[in-house]
């Protein structure tokens, strides 16, 4: 008999790979509108449904250029270098910002962002991820969401977060590859930096834990990937090395940690303008 897996569609949800397709409008309510009180089940899906469907809900969710969180192409995912590196750091955001919430207090939250993580993106690629041989990746994300998701310790939790940073690098390393690793990089971390700052015009009308979180996983994720690139770009290009580290010192304002800043200590629009040049100033590093 065929193992049937879980998909996490949001924490005390989760849908069983198996035979009937997916009723879009339910999977809206779930994934979309964030619905669950613990208690409702879907009945089993047949997972290439599942994915399509996660695929279609997705892409309309970025479709109305606000926020930072706009859909992936299944189809093209897996042979464009930029694409497949935006799509591990869209997962690893989600995890840096569970973590955070999670070593906050804000265990709910914390749990939730893991989910995220793991139905927005990898549900979506999961046969680009077999087909290149990524086999780590989905086992560490489910057990991530499950610790979380049954409220255990937070050193236990937090193993299980670094055990997902580490698969999300194998699947880095199995995944197409640039012709130039450090200047991808710094791409990415353009990407990053923009998303952050469009998520932080969200969260500015939504007083939600959840729009400011996901705001927070992209800064933290853009600092973290940061590094390296600035390494690479003072040699090399120091006016977008000057122009990153500038959003950057920004999005740390933003985004200094769990508790929101201070009204109006960051402008919205310095934000955007920020992130636009930096993003321009990498825009041939692709």
């Amino acid at each position: 008999m065929r193992r049937s897996r879980k998909i996490w569609l949001g924490v005390g949800a989760f849908i069983l790979t198996g035979e009937p397709a997916v009723n879009a409008n339910e999977l809206q309510r779930f994934v979309v509108e964030g619905k669950s009180d613990g208690k409702t089940s879907l009945p089993p899906h047949n997972a290439a449904q599942l994915r399509t469907d996660l695929a279609n809900v997705w892409a309309q969710a970025g479709e109305g250029g606000e926020g930072g969180e706009g859909g992936i192409n299944p189809e093209t995912v897996g042979n464009d270098p930029a694409e497949y590196a935006i799509a591990l750091q869209i997962i690893a955001a989600h995890f840096d910002a569970g973590i955070a919430a999670y070593a906050g207090g804000e265990r709910e939250a914390g749990a939730q962002m893991f989910a995220h993580g793991l139905s927005e993106i990898y549900a979506v690629m999961e046969d680009t991820f077999k087909q290149r041989g990524v086999t780590t990746l989905g086992p560490k994300l489910e057990a991530a969401v499950e610790a979380a998701a049954d409220k255990k310790p937070l050193k236990e939790v937090r193993s299980r977060f670094n055990d997902v940073l580490l698969a999300l690098r194998d699947a880095a390393r199995r995944g197409p590859q640039p012709a130039s690793p450090k200047r991808m990089q710094a791409f990415v971390v353009g990407e990053l930096i923009e998303r952050a700052a469009a998520q932080y015009s969200v969260a500015q009308k939504d007083k939600g834990l959840e729009a400011y979180l996901d705001g927070l996983g992209f800064a933290i994720a853009a600092r973290r990937e940061a590094k390296p690139a600035l390494e690479s770009l003072r040699s090399s290009d120091k006016q977008a090395a000057a122009t990153l580290a500038n959003a950057l010192q920004l999005l740390q304002r933003a985004y200094p940690g769990l508790k929101r800043p201070t009204k109006g200590d960051v402008s919205e629009a310095d934000l955007l303008a920020a992130a636009s040049r930096s993003r321009l100033a990498v825009s041939a590093y692709r």
